[in-house]
């Protein structure tokens, strides 16, 4: 990549990578983004990688931003009902005990498109 860009889109750049591969990527995009400034859109679905590698979080679903904030507070408190089902259905090592939850589109129904919905019940 030149060295002239201020920003690049990264989307979902280690999906499917083991976690060695997964591990030298996000080296290099730190690297890239400490030694040159270059601002980072960076698109994944994994909450692991947003919490250590990122600065700011937006969360969507169905087209739309439901919440936007920067990572520790989104990881802290999240606002939308939607958020805080992301946030509660990752596991986290940190707390002994925690337990996987998985949520349906329950509280957060009128948010979804129709496709969504239907993903969701």
């Amino acid at each position: 990549m030149p060295a002239s860009r201020s920003w690049f889109i990264a989307d979902e750049p280690t999906t499917a990578l083991d976690v060695t591969v997964q591990k030298q990527i996000l080296q290099l995009i730190r690297e890239l983004q400490r030694n040159s400034g270059t601002a980072i859109l960076f698109i994944t679905h994994d909450l692991g990688v947003v919490a250590k590698l990122c600065d700011r979080v937006v969360v969507m679903h169905g087209g739309r931003v439901l919440e936007s904030a920067s990572a520790a507070q989104l990881f802290a408190s999240p606002v939308h009902d939607y958020t805080r089902a992301l946030v509660r259905s990752y596991p986290r090592f940190d707390r002994p005990g925690d337990e996987l939850k998985a949520d349906s589109c329950g509280a957060h129904a009128a948010a979804c498109r129709r496709g969504a919905r239907a993903r969701c019940a």
